[in-house]
Parts: C-alpha cells; sequence; structure tokens
C-alpha cells in the first residue's frame, strides 16, 4: 500500500505539474500578446451587442498592440490606450489617454469603450488567435495576429 510519505511525494509532484503547466501558459500569453499587431475580429459585450471591426468599417485596419506594460487600441477613429497588468492568465487594462474625435460610425469603438473596464482574463486560443474574457462569458474581444507585411 502506500505510505503517507509516497502520499506526500505524489502530490508534490501533482503541484510541480500544474506550477509547470501555468508557466507555460504564462510564456504563451505574453508571446502571443507581445506579437507586432493584433487585428479585432470581433467585439462582444453581451448577447445583444456585438460588432465586427471589419464589418462596421470595410477596409480599415482596427487592432490593438501591447508592449512591456501598456496597450494601444487604433478603430477607425481614435486611439485608446492605456497600462495593462498581465498575472498568470489575468489581465487589466488600465485607463489611459484617447483621442476624442467623432466618425460618422463608431461602432467598434462605443464596444470597446464598455467592455475593456471589464476584461479579467486572457487566453490563447491557437498560435495566432488571443482572447481577452470580459466579467461574463458572453463578453470577450476576439483578436487574431496580422499578417506581416
Amino acid at each position: 500500500g502506500l505510505t503517507s510519505a509516497d502520499i506526500s511525494a505524489l502530490s508534490g509532484l501533482e503541484e510541480l505539474q500544474v506550477l509547470n503547466l501555468g508557466w507555460n501558459r504564462i510564456t504563451d500569453i505574453k508571446a502571443v500578446i507581445g506579437m507586432k499587431k493584433l487585428l479585432s475580429l470581433g467585439i462582444v459585450v453581451n448577447d445583444s451587442l456585438s460588432v465586427r471591426p471589419s464589418e462596421a468599417v470595410p477596409g480599415t485596419e482596427q487592432y490593438i498592440t501591447f508592449s512591456d506594460s501598456t496597450y494601444s487600441i487604433q478603430t477607425n477613429c481614435n486611439t485608446i490606450s492605456g497600462s495593462y497588468i498581465l498575472k498568470g492568465d489575468s489581465i487589466t487594462l488600465g485607463d489611459g489617454p484617447s483621442t476624442l474625435m467623432a466618425c460618422d460610425n463608431m461602432a467598434t469603438e462605443d464596444a470597446l469603450r464598455q467592455i475593456i473596464p471589464n476584461i479579467s482574463t486572457v487566453s490563447v486560443e491557437n498560435d495566432s488567435t488571443v482572447k481577452l474574457n470580459g466579467a461574463s462569458a458572453s463578453a470577450y474581444i476576439l483578436l487574431h495576429k496580422a499578417s506581416e507585411k
């Protein structure tokens, strides 16, 4: 049978495996959000409000870039920026300077301004897609790595 020492040794291994998995996930998230430019594929604020930037304003790149501790979002109209804190898969997007021009189509921007304060986690969907998740499962920003030009 297993002794209490065996059980302690096994539980210690599980903790190490969990730590290793966590470390790999953090590295993946940092690598993916560290990509030069992430195009915004979709913003879902709730079940009744969602925007696909490429359909809202065709032909205009709307994207987010992350640097060491700041983010910058370029919409079809304005730039929204601020600092962010990443701990594991938790992310907080802070307030910062933004331009305030009025434009014909503000759909992307209105959605972003509603969801940014509620973003709480980040998940890597695959090697080129990242999801910034809101407080509820139905709120998120889907981002895709911009192709190199």
